[in-house]
């Protein structure tokens, strides 16, 4: 960005009317809120529709004139929280499934945690809630994803966990439609296999037990013996000793992986990385999602062994601005060891320059002061490669940060490293 453009975004920022503005937003949601609320109620699909098109539009309009436009992803993250929170409201109660189709071509939330009701996402609520009708009409639209982790479960496992005799058939039905939605039977929540949960289920029945894991069997690739040295075996046995099961090897999805990193079982998840790999076929996207995972988790021997394998990997390199977001996390957080790994495999001084880092680093020292936050800064403030003068846009640069906040161990460690920095030149 230029410095007249800087500028004048800089200036934009400080003569806004930021609390005027989001009283008047906060106003418009509320009053669509209430007025959706009403529509549901009545039953109307046709008249929810168009009042959602045009509040929607509204927002947009408001958003607009924020200074800069706010239309970058990181301002798209965090617009319409109400209305977010309002759907997933919405899909603890069974309804029309009219309803949520079309909320979710205004805002498609669908594969989206909401922050405000503890980050679960739409799929968790609906079956936590037992709304299966809500899960029946999420489950059919063609983007959902049946695999999505919250809290290290799968939509299936927590689905396992809320089976009751009263609800069993609608379970059963939902099995089905999971399985045709390549849901993963093998991801647990790392305590457990999930057909463990089925086993030790005390709300139905030995004989609904029975016909619930004859379906699990038939419908999905049931690996019984890689995970939790073999216990889903040992449980499923000990409840029918003479239940006649195949053995199979589970497939190595993105989802897979993802779990063993939240689990923080780093071992298994390096053990199969090659393996996912050679199997993907859109190995780039999925290793970027797995290496910003394994960084915002501090999961540094993860870190370590996607880098390793993709230092070279050019496509992967050229994703700057979600690498970029990886480290601005990492320095956030104070995770020097997966620090200094982008440092060793990662040459490209454009993904270290993207985002001023070394102000993200000061900033959380302020707040906080850890040995972590020191470590991350002093690698930055060493290595030729980071700019240290990057601003945020207000025009701060670590420096002033520093010294506005009278930080005197920041600044002398920046001023002396642009010292030392003018010598080597």
């Amino acid at each position: 960005m230029s410095s007249s453009k800087q500028a004048k975004h800089v200036n934009d920022d400080v003569n806004f009317d930021y609390k005027q503005w989001n009283q008047r937003k906060t106003t418009f949601e509320d009053s669509l809120i209430r007025n959706l609320k009403s529509l549901i109620s009545s039953g109307s699909v046709s008249s929810f529709v168009n009042y959602i098109t045009d509040g929607v539009n509204e927002l947009e309009a408001l958003y607009s004139v924020l200074p800069g436009g706010s239309n970058g992803d990181e301002s798209q993250l965090h617009r319409n929280k109400k209305l977010r929170t309002f759907f997933g409201e919405m899909c603890k109660t069974d309804v029309e499934g009219g309803f949520l189709v079309e909320f979710l071509v205004q805002i498609p939330v669908s594969n989206e945690s909401i922050p405000q009701l503890a980050n679960q996402y739409p799929l968790h609520i609906a079956i936590g809630a037992g709304a299966f009708t809500n899960v029946e009409t999420l489950l059919n639209l063609p983007n959902t994803n049946a695999n999505v982790l919250w809290k290290k479960q799968t939509p299936l496992m927590l689905l396992f966990k809320v089976t009751k005799a009263e609800n069993f058939p609608l379970v059963m039905k939902l099995v089905y439609l999971l399985a045709s939605k390549q849901a993963d039977i093998n991801i647990g929540d790392y305590t457990k296999h999930p057909l463990s949960v089925v086993c030790g289920l005390t709300t139905i029945t030995d004989a609904q037990k029975h016909e619930l894991l004859t379906l699990c069997f038939e419908l999905f690739k049931c690996d019984v013996d890689s995970f939790f040295n073999g216990q889903a075996r040992r449980d499923v046995t000990a409840l029918l000793p003479d239940f006649v099961f195949a053995t199979k090897r589970a497939e190595i999805s993105l989802e897979m992986m993802k779990s063993l990193l939240l689990a923080g079982i780093e071992d298994m998840f390096i053990d199969e990385l090659d393996e996912f790999i050679q199997t993907k076929t859109n190995t780039t996207n999925e290793l970027a999602e797995l290496l910003m995972l394994a960084s915002s988790k501090g999961r540094s021997q993860g870190v370590e062994a996607i880098l390793s394998k993709s230092a070279n990997n050019a496509e992967l390199i050229k994703q700057i601005d979600k690498l970029s977001k990886v480290l601005k996390t990492v320095c956030s957080k104070g995770y020097p060891q997966v620090l200094e790994l982008f440092l060793l495999y990662i040459s490209q001084p454009a993904v270290f320059n993207e985002r001023p880092l070394a102000l993200t680093c000061v900033q959380r020292l302020y707040r906080a002061r850890t040995a972590e936050l020191e470590e991350c800064l002093g690698m930055l403030l060493v290595d030729p490669r980071v700019s240290i003068d990057l601003c945020d846009h207000l025009g701060r640069t670590a420096l002033n940060f520093a010294r506005q906040h009278e930080m005197n161990q920041e600044v002398f460690s920046i001023v002396d490293n642009e010292a030392k920095s003018l010598i080597r030149e």
